[in-house]
């Protein structure tokens, strides 16, 4: 058996771990653990999954596109693993999902998403002050998030509770903000993928239907539409045509001279050239395959602990501790690629797992981290004692199942939010203003919406 037949064989069977989670259960809960599998399977099978489905040519596909497809691949099986495990409360409790879900969240409620909402423009408006001032200005960024988990459970508590005013309110908020990051950076990393995560949600919240996959399939068509329509009027910003106008004149001029792609006029070279150029990270994967371990040996973790002790000490604290190498420089060590300077390089964990050991580091790591995903996702589902636990817990949840960073950092900035997570948290708690239900209760308007809703099936 060649290898890119072995690679296909493998690649199918990943997502097809995926499939059976969604079908087992019948929800993908918050979409934070099926965002982790698609984030680390974009990276790798992006170009891929386009090539087959549109077939084109694959002669892109080299040797070294096939080990990475293959230990991807690997990884992803056991990271479902890692989640089937986990999850055995789901399937033991089947027959009362089917009566009345236990992920309609019984803390989750109009009042608390109003908090969330007005916290959140607080944050970004705090964020805009700080900037300059490194220490802060990780945590502030880390708090930004918030007004995208209020998104996600506004979205959720319209599907559950068939109440939309929270989302269109938390919309009036996050859609402007979007547009704003975008206008003055040129980058929409406020909204990014998370779109993706919304979208899995709202298919497959209420279980698993044909419709579900209709509306999934609808939906990245329009989200490849868009995406090609960003990356064809980006050079606007990138520019600097907008830099002499007014917040409110960028927007109105971008928005009107934005380069929109009919979902029905794509063509599949179109969507391959945008995936290759956002999603697909195979470039500097296969380079490490030829680098690693020929020319740099694997590392087998030796790094990690010094280099998490400097990273944990701010440098208010330490002004000459030395820099963590991160993002290019990172990749740099492990592909021989030189980047310019300003270059961001995202880094999927297939790639610092590799680094350490080889596909071997990638299974044992991926299976952790499907552990630890699926866990934190389902203790959302628990009670919410207390609204400090609660923020910390989505937060967590939602930076693990993103990465995007080296090990190191990923953590330093996850201790650093959690700092500012747990400050706002007890702040809400003290205050008085929301009172989770007590275990083992449940949200008035969850009470009513349940009553009036037909059995799932």
């Amino acid at each position: 058996m060649s290898d890119q037949l072995l690679a296909s064989i493998l690649v199918l069977l990943a997502f097809g771990g995926l499939g059976l989670l969604i079908v087992l259960h019948r929800t993908v809960l918050l979409g934070f653990t099926a965002f982790c599998f698609l984030n680390i399977a974009s990276a790798s099978f992006g170009g891929l999954f386009v090539t087959r489905l549109f077939g084109l040519s694959d002669r892109w596909i080299t040797p070294e596109h096939s080990i990475v497809f293959i230990s991807t691949a690997l990884g992803l099986l056991a990271f479902c693993v890692g989640v089937m495990i986990v999850w055995v409360p789901l399937r033991r409790t089947a027959e009362s999902v089917a009566l009345r879900p236990i992920h309609d969240l019984p803390w989750l409620s109009e009042r608390l998403i109003l908090t969330f909402a007005g916290v959140s423009i607080g944050i970004y408006a705090l964020f805009l002050t700080v900037l300059g001032i490194t220490t802060l200005r990780s945590i502030w960024s880390a708090l930004t998030e918030l007004l995208k988990y209020t998104l996600l459970l506004a979205t959720i508590y319209a599907l559950t509770r068939r109440n939309y005013r929270p989302l269109l309110l938390t919309l009036v908020i996050f859609v402007p903000l979007v547009l704003y990051q975008a206008v003055f950076t040129g980058f929409i990393s406020f909204a990014g993928l998370f779109l993706l995560q919304l979208l899995m949600v709202v298919c497959f919240w209420r279980g698993v239907r044909l419709w579900s996959f209709l509306l999934m399939l609808a939906g990245l068509t329009m989200m490849a539409s868009l995406v090609i329509g960003w990356l064809n009027s980006r050079s606007l910003i990138r520019e600097g045509y907008l830099d002499d106008l007014g917040a409110t004149e960028r927007i109105t001029v971008f928005l009107q001279e934005f380069n929109y792609v009919n979902p029905l006029a794509m063509q599949p070279t179109e969507i391959q050239a945008a995936v290759f150029e956002r999603i697909d990270m195979t470039s500097i994967l296969t380079a490490q395959v030829r680098q690693q371990p020929t020319f740099t040996p694997f590392t087998y973790g030796v790094d990690l602990l010094p280099d998490l002790a400097v990273a944990l000490v701010p440098r208010v604290l330490w002004p000459d501790k030395p820099v963590i190498a991160g993002g290019n420089v990172f990749v740099s060590g492990f592909t021989g690629i030189v980047f310019d300077e300003d270059t961001s390089v995202g880094l999927p964990y297939q790639f610092e797992l590799y680094s350490m050991g080889g596909t071997p580091a990638v299974i044992v790591g991926l299976f952790l981290l499907g552990l630890a995903v699926a866990n934190l996702e389902l203790r959302l589902l628990a009670p919410a004692t207390s609204l400090t636990r609660l923020l910390l817990l989505l937060y967590l949840t939602s930076t693990l199942a993103s990465g995007a960073q080296t090990l190191v950092l990923l953590i330093s900035s996850a201790l650093s939010g959690t700092l500012g997570y747990l400050v706002i948290g007890r702040a809400l708690d003290m205050s008085g203003w929301f009172t989770p239900p007590p275990p083992g209760q449940q949200s008035e308007d969850l009470a009513a919406a349940q009553a009036l809703a037909p059995p799932r099936i």
